[in-house]
């Protein structure tokens, strides 16, 4: 089944992108979630210890309470990962 997704907005910023709300509709109901999303990042130190940080797409962790089905779930991903920009953790570094 195919769902009408419209992203409305997500707070998380640097440092801390991966924690923020994330706000969004699926069929015309808003959703708001303050939620973790992991970034496909990593950061690295060479032999010289100069950090290299890599940034990557996100994924959603989903509340538990959350009944999607998994297609719309993988769509959800894909929404945000359009809107919000590739992020790697950056505060630790």
């Amino acid at each position: 089944m195919k769902h009408e997704l419209k992203f409305l907005d997500y707070t998380g910023t640097w440092p801390c992108a991966c924690y923020g709300t994330l706000t969004f509709s699926v069929d015309g109901t808003v959703y708001e979630w303050d939620s973790s999303l992991s970034s496909g990042g990593r950061v690295r130190f060479d032999d010289n210890w100069c950090e290299h940080v890599e940034q990557g797409d996100w994924s959603v962790e989903f509340p538990e309470d959350c009944n999607f089905d998994s297609e719309l779930k993988e769509a959800i991903t894909e929404m945000v990962n359009d809107n919000v920009d590739p992020g790697c953790c950056g505060g630790c570094v």
